[in-house]
């Protein structure tokens, strides 16, 4: 028996014995945490710009300030993460690396002490020798530089030590890890790659198989907004994702705050019951249990291979599925050689274990079949309908016809997915039919649209499935759902909660190329009672409809909310707050009658049109495309300035008439039709100049217009 003084002593002479150690600890922590805030602190005070009022200039001082506590002392600082792990590894290597030599395994285990107390003095050791500078210099960053800085409120100090006790659990985690995986190998540098094993193995393989499907699969679609499972397998990305999480002051799964100390949990068991069962003969061997050399290199080169094949394939080219065969198999072949060696280190040895060879070469090759070849039928899956009980749908086509602008949902396809289900769902189901045949029958070139498809099971399951599809089959299938109420209710954007909390409204002219805004200043009443007309009217419209007309106007919906705009200069992103956030820039159609009526009664007329009488000049904008013209396609519907080749001027009433008469302004939509396009610059009568990309609706008249005047270059 070993009385606690001997303990308590050892424990205290291992920690003299690693003294260098904990020095480096805290060199590292002070670098990251009261110096790192000081000079962020210092660098706000110093900043000046000349663009900025003086009260603007206090508001981003305080805001910066506390910015700068955030990232030094909140769950998302990127290089306090990197200092755990590497704090981590250097406890673990360093407390058990005596294990991996065999004198000093003979004189560690003949000190009368029992293996269990010994494994306590080591681990316990490395976590006092990380924990004690981390903690000591949290509380030098918060009660000294945050109170000689002045901004030590409750809320940084609670965010602190919530941070603090964080990282500590994901360090002692990954530590927990890594000195698993020095009990389980015979070699330090075995042992160092065996913890990169363990904290990349999981989100390594569900990476490999995610980017196959991608690759391979043509209808495999991630789900919206999920969390990417490979997340809950390591403790690595475990405390980066939470960090961020926690960072961004989003939820935080709580199966996270479970799996984080159960892996903690399981780790140490193991390590207990390994370091009491490890036989001494294993230092200086590549495992400490020779019979899991072959399930440590099949686990290790099938995902490998696999993956050193998809960067062959992406390096070659998209359809490159031989090279993607070829440099899978010969890294599978590689990859055993280099493991063999490394388990034996005689070049000897690296073909004596055939069947794990051959079952490697197997694995690979089973799944190059399902993922080439698709036996199993996934990508030619679809639910019969007596299964499906609702389908929901997204595309970016739903939203063109309404809206120049849309943030009210920052999870837009994940939102609609999830909340859009359509009880008559038959229009989509044929959707996916055309889908599916396109894979099938390898039609995809002439299936030019992507949609996203959800089938909500019966039973609360769900699949989903991309699809590529026609983009003249996805107008008329949104323009049949369009014609049902229930579609409306839940897919038009006017139709969402979000532009409820709306506080002020604004509109522009859309014949009005300025794009000059006017604001109204409504009560909350009438500014509620614009709203239900406008949802109203919006409900009473299909999509088909509003894509042969052109909008009157645009209405921009707005909450009185700061709003960190971000701002660029030459010393870094200046974060200044705005009182404005954005739900949405809608557009306004002539079928919207009470709408207009309305903003007609607060003096608001949109002139639909252009008032030649108004303008006072036209400069008409060709970009350098070929010979043909304006008859060329431009790419993306955009005449971009740099590619100017032709600039034509228009000052004569009767010209200026003409040409406007050709030309029809774009709505982000209509760039993606099949038509020509143009850039004009309207120089009015007043002084002021705005502009558009225009489609060309009279192709020859224009042409002739052009030909008869001079260009300007």
């Amino acid at each position: 028996m070993t009385s606690k003084i001997s303990f308590f002593k050892l424990l205290r002479e291992n920690l003299r014995h690693r003294g260098w150690l904990m020095i480096l600890m805290f060199f590292i922590n002070a670098f990251l945490l009261p110096i790192n805030f000081q000079m962020r602190l210092e660098n706000v005070l110093h900043i000046q710009f000349t663009d900025m009022t003086s009260n603007q200039m206090k508001v981003w001082v305080e805001q910066n300030r506390q910015l700068a506590a955030e990232q030094v002392l909140g769950p998302s600082n990127g290089m306090i993460m990197a200092a755990v792990l590497v704090a981590a590894i250097l406890c673990g290597v360093t407390g058990f690396a005596y294990l991996h030599s065999k004198e000093k395994v003979d004189f560690y285990h003949s000190i009368a002490v029992r293996r269990r107390q010994l494994f306590l003095i080591q681990y316990l050791s490395g976590i006092i020798i990380a924990a004690v500078p981390y903690v000591v210099c949290v509380l030098i960053a918060v009660l000294g530089v945050g109170t000689v800085n002045g901004i030590v409120t409750s809320e940084t100090v609670a965010m602190a030590l919530g941070t603090m006790g964080f990282f500590c659990l994901s360090f002692l985690t990954a530590y927990t890890v890594c000195v698993l995986a020095m009990l389980l190998t015979g070699r330090i540098l075995t042992g160092i790659l065996g913890t990169v094993f363990f904290w990349g193995y999981g989100p390594m393989c569900f990476w490999v198989i995610r980017n196959m499907m991608v690759s391979f699969f043509d209808t495999y679609c991630t789900i919206p907004g999920s969390t990417n499972p490979g997340t809950y397998f390591s403790p690595v990305t475990l405390m980066i994702y939470m960090g961020k999480q926690m960072g961004l002051r989003d939820t935080v799964p709580a199966l996270m705050w479970l799996i984080l100390p159960g892996i903690l949990a399981a780790a140490l068991l193991l390590c207990f019951l390994v370091y009491e069962k490890r036989p001494s003969e294993a230092a200086e061997c590549a495992l400490s249990y020779p019979r899991s050399e072959g399930i440590v290199k099949i686990m290790i080169t099938i995902p490998a291979a696999l993956s050193a094949g998809m960067a062959v394939r992406w390096f070659a080219g998209y359809d490159s599925r031989g090279w993607f065969v070829f440099t899978a198999v010969l890294a599978a072949l590689f990859l055993n050689c280099i493991i063999e060696f490394v388990f034996s280190t005689d070049l000897k040895n690296i073909w004596t274990h055939k069947y794990s060879c051959g079952f490697i070469l197997g694995g690979v090759g089973a799944l190059l079949i399902i993922f080439l070849l698709d036996p199993l039928g996934y990508d030619r899956w679809q639910p019969d309908t007596g299964e499906v009980e609702e389908m929901s749908l997204y595309s970016y086509r739903i939203y063109e016809p309404f809206m120049e602008y849309y943030s009210a949902t920052e999870r837009l396809e994940a939102t609609l997915l999830e909340k859009g289900g359509l009880s008559n769902y038959m229009p989509l189901y044929g959707l996916a039919d055309e889908g599916i045949k396109a894979v099938r029958f390898d039609e995809t070139e002439d299936f030019i649209e992507e949609v996203v498809l959800c089938y909500h099971l019966k039973g609360g399951k769900k699949a989903y499935r991309r699809y590529q599809v026609s983009g003249e089959l996805l107008e008329q299938t949104l323009e049949d759902l369009s014609q049902d109420e229930e579609f409306r209710e839940k897919y038009y954007p006017a139709c969402g909660d979000g532009i409820t909390g709306a506080d002020s409204i604004s509109v522009t002219d859309w014949a009005d190329y300025r794009d000059t805004e006017q604001k109204l200043n409504l009560s909350r009443e009438a500014l509620l009672e614009f709203i239900g007309l406008f949802r109203e009217e919006s409900k009473k419209v299909t999509i088909g409809e509003l894509r042969e007309t052109q909008p009157s106007g645009i209405l921009r919906l707005s909450r009185n909310e700061p709003v960190d705009t971000g701002r660029q200069y030459a010393m870094g992103t200046v974060h200044l707050m705005e009182d404005r956030l954005d739900e949405g820039y809608f557009y306004l159609y002539p079928q919207f009658e009470k709408t207009l009526d309305f903003l007609e009664r607060m003096g608001i007329v949109f002139q639909n049109e252009i008032n030649p009488e108004d303008i006072n000049g036209l400069r008409l904008e060709i970009e350098q495309n070929s010979d043909e013209g304006i008859s060329a396609e431009t790419e993306n519907g955009y005449a971009a300035a740099a590619e100017v080749s032709e600039i034509h001027t228009f000052y004569k009433k009767k010209d200026i008439e003409q040409v406007l008469s050709c030309i029809e302004r774009c709505r982000y939509s209509d760039y993606r039709e099949d038509e020509k396009w143009i850039y004009i610059i309207l120089t009015y009568k007043d002084g002021s100049s705005g502009g558009g990309n225009c489609r060309i609706t009279d192709v020859e008249k224009m042409e002739q217009l052009l030909k008869n005047s001079e260009p300007a270059v």
